[in-house]
């Protein structure tokens, strides 16, 4: 059961850190992400919105996201594709998410994650 019709995109982006930067002390400063000029295919965008609903379904989550706007990302835009880490967000009206982060894939199939996250933006 897939929440979007195949006439609708899936949403994606692909985020990479900037360089590492350090302060005068050689502490490490506060990463932050930058958009590069990729996107996620449709094909893959698919597979991990599918595999993430099965996996909400299987913990009884999958009704609480139903509606919801759904993005595909990843922070691994430094990464070749076979190597990154996936992210899939359902983002309600009020700002609030819950997503399967750290999706890993097995020539270009969902295969394992790191569980569920929840917050708002």
């Amino acid at each position: 059961m897939c929440a979007t019709k195949a006439s609708n995109p899936i949403t994606t982006s692909v985020m990479a850190p900037d360089p590492a930067r350090f302060n005068q002390v050689g502490q490490l400063l506060a990463t932050t992400l930058h958009d590069v000029n990729e996107s996620i295919s449709q094909g893959l965008a698919k597979r991990l919105l599918h595999y993430a609903e099965e996996r909400l379904d299987a913990s009884g989550f999958r009704a609480a996201v139903t509606g919801w706007e759904v993005e595909v990302y990843t922070i691994d835009g430094n990464d070749v594709p076979s190597e990154r880490s996936y992210c899939v967000r359902w983002k309600n009206a009020k700002g609030g998410y819950i997503e399967v982060v750290g999706i890993l894939t097995n020539n270009g199939w969902p295969c394992v994650d790191h569980g569920f996250y929840m917050s708002e933006e």
